[in-house]
């Protein structure tokens, strides 16, 4: 066994021993209390018929984005949903991301601009600190729901 597999080996070994070793598990049976699937999206079968319908009714020439939107990914279908979206609340244009985790690291690394400050709670999610690292903002973090921390410092 070479050095990197020993230490792989030594830190999995450390996490059982801490009871920090994390394994996948199906959970189909259970009732889903803690997903970002809280509207129930993934289960029903009304939305499943839709976007089956909707499959139909479009053709495809792709099964996915093959890169980016700018270079190969973008399509016809995406833009006409962007501008439905648009259209439903009113708004001048829309976005689509893939995720939330993109949509926050696509505003918060491209709005900010340098000379910006940009004030965030120290327990914003993950996907809103990689944002702003990439950012050219200044950043400055609070205490968790503790505004005066930032004032007071």
């Amino acid at each position: 066994m070479n050095l990197a597999e020993q230490t792989l080996l030594a830190i999995l070994q450390k996490r059982e021993a801490d009871l920090t070793m994390r394994k996948l598990t199906n959970k189909d049976h259970l009732i889903d209390f803690c997903s970002n699937d809280y509207l129930g999206f993934s289960r029903s079968a009304l939305l499943q018929y839709r976007v089956e319908e909707e499959v139909k009714q479009y053709y495809f020439h792709k099964q996915g984005a093959t890169g980016s939107r700018l270079i190969s990914g973008n399509s016809t279908y995406i833009e006409q949903l962007e501008k439905y979206i648009s259209e439903y609340h009113n708004a001048q244009s829309s976005l689509m991301f893939n995720s939330g985790y993109d949509a926050n690291v696509g505003l918060f690394s491209s709005l900010p601009q340098k000379g910006d400050l940009i004030i965030y709670d120290e327990l914003v999610h993950a996907s809103i600190r990689d944002g702003i690292k990439m950012s050219h903002a200044e950043a400055l973090s609070f205490q968790h729901n503790d505004l005066e921390d930032y004032i007071l410092s």
